[in-house]
């Protein structure tokens, strides 16, 4: 079942409409933009909202993509839920519990540069792997054959959604080199000024050439040059019976209305 959002925009809320079949194929509809004033649609919620926090200055250093069906239970132990706890640097990468109000998703935490915060929270699949990287700047959870890596990059403060997603993009195709995928296809941006909100869509083809893997990458500013990035990994040979409801419920956490396999 589909819960509530837990980020909203100011007065407004992001449709966007991407479709990925289970076979791979994959076509990034953008539905526009909605006042949240405007009669609800069903399939669309508003943005959750995050804590973000900017990006290291160094050269991010990448792993690979996961390649298996990831185990049953986390890697990381569950806690209480998120605000019972004192979030610490000691204690950070253990935090991953299950988010309140959804049942496949699951909050982490992230480190946070010192100019914005010093930790910022990041909604990933629950009931699979998580993996921290880039010194705990940038996190990566997976379960039923969906991944989402979340980080918060510094992209300055004349930059756009849409300049920033420059650095996603090269981040992605790091992640590819790093996994032994290549670049299959990377689809325009499509870009909401109005909100500073950019969506791209792309396309990589595993090393052994029998799979295509769809993706879909985030940037959501955060002001003053900081901005929220995500992106979304599909794997369908790993979809399983818990997929639709993990895509429904990060439907919701993204504000955009992702497929059903």
């Amino acid at each position: 079942m589909k819960k509530n959002g837990v980020r909203a925009l100011a007065a407004a809320g992001l449709i966007g409409a991407v479709l990925l079949s289970a076979s791979g194929c994959s076509t990034l509809a953008a539905a526009g933009l909605q006042r949240a004033a405007a009669s609800p649609t069903p399939q669309a919620t508003a943005v959750p909202l995050y804590t973000p926090t900017p990006e290291p200055t160094e050269k991010p250093t990448v792993e690979a993509l996961p390649t298996a069906a990831p185990n049953d239970s986390p890697e990381v132990p569950a806690t209480p839920e998120p605000g019972t706890v004192q979030i610490t640097e000691e204690n950070y990468q253990t935090l991953f519990a299950p988010a309140p109000g959804y049942d496949h998703i699951g909050v982490a935490y992230m480190k946070a540069p010192a100019a914005y915060s010093t930790f910022a929270d990041a909604y990933l699949p629950y009931g699979g792997s998580i993996v921290y990287r880039d010194g705990g700047y940038t996190v990566l959870g997976s379960a039923h054959g969906i991944s989402v890596l979340e980080r918060v990059f510094d992209a300055g403060p004349s930059a756009t959604a849409e300049t920033s997603m420059e650095s996603l993009t090269a981040y992605y195709e790091a992640l590819l080199a790093e996994s032994g995928e290549s670049l299959d296809s990377l689809g325009e941006t499509d870009y909401y000024a109005e909100y500073d909100i950019a969506v791209q869509q792309a396309r990589s083809l595993s090393g052994d050439g029998q799979y295509t893997h769809d993706a879909i990458l985030y940037s959501d500013t955060r002001g003053n040059g900081y901005y929220f990035q995500a992106i979304l990994l599909y794997f369908p040979e790993q979809f399983d019976e818990e997929t639709p409801a993990l895509l429904e419920e990060l439907s919701d956490v993204f504000g955009m209305t992702l497929p059903q396999p």
